[in-house]
């Protein structure tokens, strides 16, 4: 028996009911581009732990020697120690956002502090080197940025919808190095009773330089 045009309707308005049911109960993420600005740094502003455990760690070795490779085998033994310095997985990281202002925080290193607005900063590690610091959001990432004449370090964080887990893509780049050490690390948000601890050991100590 061929459809009816009644048929076709029914069929017609099943579809348009489920699209608008699915449409009512679709909830905007970051990385559908739909959050606020405002929203982003709720997101942001928590405490986050290493877990990428001895896969990422590997993978950080693996980088270094690509961004080794085509370097005079000579000068390897010497560069390979000071790159392994500079990427020194951080066990953590916290993150504040004062009106204007981004404050990124790890144990034992000094507080990162800048305009959000991307304008460069002064900052001093924690072994007396000067950098230049840069901080802003490029999108839905907080874009971190390190610098000297001998080199820069770029920190990538991007966040997941609900907040839970922090990815951080790291770029080291120098004149020195044949091609520039890239890679990445996964933190998920910390435990709150831990969160509160963390604030307590997060003053002075030592700033790893990204140089070589």
């Amino acid at each position: 028996m061929p459809p009816t045009r009644f048929s076709h309707r029914l069929v017609l308005l099943f579809v348009l009911t489920s699209t608008w049911q699915g449409n009512a109960h679709a909830q905007p993420t970051a990385e559908s581009g739909e959050v606020s600005p405002s929203t982003i740094r709720t997101l942001f502003s928590n405490s986050f732990i290493f877990v990428g455990g001895a896969k990422e760690r590997t993978a950080l070795d693996e980088a270094i020697e690509r961004s080794l490779d085509g370097m005079i085998f000579i000068a390897k033994p010497i560069a390979r120690p000071k790159l392994r310095k500079a990427s020194r997985i951080l066990p953590s990281f916290s993150f504040e956002f004062p009106e204007g202002w981004i404050r990124s925080l790890t144990p034992g290193n000094p507080v990162a502090m800048s305009r959000d607005s991307g304008e460069v900063a002064r900052f001093t590690s924690g072994d007396g080197e000067q950098l230049r610091l840069s901080q802003r959001f490029l999108g839905l990432k907080l874009v971190q940025d390190f610098s000297s004449s001998e080199g820069t370090r770029r920190n990538e964080y991007s966040i997941s919808p609900n907040g839970s887990t922090m990815g951080l893509t790291v770029t080291i780049t120098s004149s020195k190095l044949p091609q520039p050490l890239v890679y990445k690390l996964t933190y998920q948000k910390k435990p709150l009773q831990q969160r509160s601890l963390n604030q307590t050991q997060v003053a002075g100590g030592r700033h790893e330089s990204p140089t070589i």
